[in-house]
């Protein structure tokens, strides 16, 4: 085929028409999953009605060997829309305005440009300023500011990250864990931890990505991952489900690398301080261990101060969760969740290589999803990820992991 043959919405219809009668070969397979992907609405009800699309891609050029932990929880969210992302290699079209995806690694260099250097920060108003002023030596942000003719929207970042800066500063003194690493690799680079392995059926997939935060006290690791909204949190089944493997893969490889012992795996989020409620809080799960707990947060029994969302009796010991959605793991609980992660990793990059691309949105992510315009799946089969109480759901981590 000529690629013009696919220049118009109804030629590619036709296309699309044409390779259900006459399967594509693989060197067309892409232009026609392409081609199909543009059409209306109406034009992909009136393929379906004829041929339901596949769960499994006919041909797959080959196994994958490398990959990174966002990929997969893309994939887990559902892997049509992976397959959209980087398969297809489809983007959303770039605004010409600072998005809130750039807003929230804006914050994410000012943070790690502090953390690296805070015993030397002797101004945090004048250190975020000359961080910004680096930040947007940066061609494509400067060209998008030059576009807005709004220096507001900079100018109000720039006053959030002062107060984000100061903040995180000041809670710092209630801790006894310390940053000891700051945008963390897992990558076979020279300043990197290495890769972390993943063994599946097809061989060895080496999995690479970055953590924002790894504090240390004692032989003990805390994971912190800053998020810019609200609503970040890190449910046992989330993790169950593969939608955030994230924190739980990175612990594993430091408890397996560096002899480390948990302590707990953190979302942070970092939003306007106009919102109503608690400004920080870590979303996650802690050690259940007095005096970690402590450590981490010397103000965690105080409900309305605390960084932990953890409740204390008036002994000052930690409140049963049973039946509730677990804040706390035992040191064994801590080691089936981040060897359950793995493995889920693992059955997620055998499937990718399979070629395994059914519409399975999780529930609510067609409603986030870059593709969702062109998707002809769109809020059809949506999957809960319910899994029952955390007691239940350990145990059942436990069953695979064994």
């Amino acid at each position: 085929d000529d690629i013009t043959d696919y220049c118009t919405l109804k030629n590619c219809f036709f296309k699309v028409m044409e390779s259900m009668e006459n399967p594509p070969d693989e060197s067309h397979k892409k232009l026609t999953d392409a081609a199909y992907s543009v059409l209306t609405a109406e034009q992909k009800r009136r393929i379906e009605k004829l041929a339901p699309r596949q769960d499994y891609l006919v041909c797959v050029s080959q196994k994958i060997k490398s990959t990174s932990v966002s990929r997969l929880e893309k994939f887990y969210g559902c892997p049509y829309s992976y397959y959209f992302a980087y398969m297809l290699g489809l983007k959303k079209r770039e605004e010409t305005s600072i998005m809130s995806t750039e807003t929230g690694t804006i914050i994410h260099a000012v943070l790690e440009a502090f953390f690296r250097n805070e015993e030397e920060v002797k101004n945090i108003n004048s250190f975020v300023e000359e961080q910004f002023a680096e930040i947007f030596k940066d061609e494509r942000l400067k060209s998008k500011m030059e576009k807005s003719g709004d220096n507001s929207q900079i100018m109000r970042l720039k006053a959030e990250c002062k107060k984000i800066v100061a903040d995180l500063s000041e809670l710092s003194k209630r801790s006894k864990f310390k940053p000891i690493f700051v945008e963390a690799e897992f990558a076979d680079t020279k300043d990197g931890f290495g890769a972390i392995k993943l063994s599946t059926k097809y061989g060895e997939v080496e999995l690479r990505g970055k953590i924002d935060r790894v504090d240390a006290y004692d032989g003990y690791c805390l994971i912190i991952d800053y998020k810019s909204f609200k609503s970040a949190s890190l449910s046992l089944s989330d993790i169950y489900f593969g939608k955030k493997l994230q924190l739980y893969i990175y612990l594993s490889a430091l408890v397996g690398s560096k002899n480390f012992k948990p302590a707990g795996a953190f979302y942070l989020p970092l939003f306007n301080s106009y919102t109503d409620g608690k400004r920080y809080s870590l979303k996650g799960q802690a050690l259940l261990d007095k005096d970690i707990l402590f450590a981490i947060d010397s103000e965690c029994s105080n409900k309305d101060e605390s960084l932990l969302d953890i409740s204390f009796d008036s002994n000052q010991d930690v409140k049963s969760t049973a039946g509730k959605e677990n804040k706390v793991l035992t040191g064994n609980e801590f080691a089936t969740v981040t060897a359950y992660a793995k493995k889920v990793a693992a059955k997620g990059a055998e499937l990718i290589s399979e070629g395994f691309i059914k519409a399975s949105p999780v529930k609510g992510n067609c409603d986030v999803c870059d593709f969702s315009e062109i998707c002809s799946q769109k809020d059809k089969n949506p999957r809960s990820i319910a899994a029952g109480k955390s007691g239940e759901i350990i145990e059942k981590m436990e069953k695979v992991v064994k």
